[in-house]
């Protein structure tokens, strides 16, 4: 750190790049390179630097993640900074996700989809088709869902593959999705839906490496293994949107009315959405919005002649 100071004042430059704050540290402090105190202890100089009432400049600090998706370090270091921002991905995606967790000078609802190419960052201009397989015959174990991301509606698709278990104990495998969130959800499908999952091995992912958070999509979740247990596809134009209960119910989600507004102008036919959850009846152009009350009950209008 006492190097770089130097070479600021030498260079006089008007952004400054630190790539990585954990690898910073002031000789006089004992403690090793990447410790709460190093960092903070840097964190402070750069700050000072950044705020120079002579001499401003833009700072931009790079930090590692832990494997439980924060930050390396205290807390401390996010609450020295005017802005947090998270670039997120998997390394064999080209998916990268930018999000901000604080922001003094905005918003932090928006969020930053892009694709990694051989040239660097490219915006994804339209997310809805990214995440979606074209196709013109749909395929048994595929569902549609709307996602948020910020304030921006997205439309992604789910597939879902089960099978016999070989062994006494059936596997459970997701990606995209929290895997305890799909133990729960095949567990409400065999209770609430009157289909056994327990002798099968359930296989769940969201395309394009998008990793689902929110609750809103695990009626999508459930229906993509419901159509792969009857080896039958949903229609391409149908989309699912709610929070499966415990009880089998299906519990309303917030900003229903645009989710529904982004399909109608992508051209989708039809939505399932919890019962009760728009207030008022909303104007469409072309989808058509159907509400149900539980589990079984979708499950009955999909694949009524199949059910026991």
């Amino acid at each position: 750190m006492n190097a770089i100071q130097d070479h600021i004042r030498d260079l006089d430059p008007d952004i400054i790049i630190m790539d990585s704050i954990q690898m910073a540290y002031l000789e006089e402090l004992e403690q090793a390179p990447g410790t709460q105190t190093q960092v903070l202890a840097c964190t402070k100089i750069f700050k000072t630097i950044a705020k120079n009432s002579e001499r401003s400049r833009a700072v931009f600090l790079v930090g590692h993640m832990t494997k439980s998706e924060e930050l390396m370090g205290s807390r401390g270091f996010e609450h020295e900074v005017d802005a947090v921002f998270y670039l997120d991905g998997d390394r064999g995606e080209q998916l990268r996700i930018l999000r901000t967790s604080k922001n003094r000078f905005g918003d932090t609802g928006e969020t930053g989809l892009y694709r990694m190419e051989g040239e660097g960052l490219v915006p994804i201009d339209n997310p809805s088709e990214f995440f979606m397989t074209k196709r013109e015959n749909p395929v048994a174990g595929s569902s549609l869902t709307v996602t948020r991301e910020g304030t921006r509606n997205i439309v992604v698709e789910i597939e879902s593959l089960l099978e016999k278990t070989m062994f006494g104990f059936p596997t459970r495998v997701s990606e995209g999705i929290n895997l305890q969130q799909l133990k729960i959800l095949t567990a409400i499908l065999e209770k609430r839906g009157g289909l056994q999952t327990s002798d099968k091995d359930v296989y769940v992912k969201v395309v394009a490496g998008m990793k689902l958070q929110e609750t809103a999509v695990n009626l999508g979740v459930v229906m993509a293994m419901v159509s792969s247990m009857y080896n039958k596809g949903i229609p391409t134009e149908t989309v699912f949107i709610g929070e499966v209960g415990l009880t089998g119910e299906i519990k309303t989600v917030p900003h229903l009315e645009s989710r529904i507004k982004e399909l109608d102008r992508l051209g989708f036919l039809q939505v399932y959405v919890p019962k009760g959850n728009l207030r008022t009846p909303i104007k469409t152009k072309k989808i058509k919005v159907i509400e149900i009350a539980t589990l079984d009950e979708v499950i009955r209008m999909l694949y009524g002649q199949y059910k026991n």
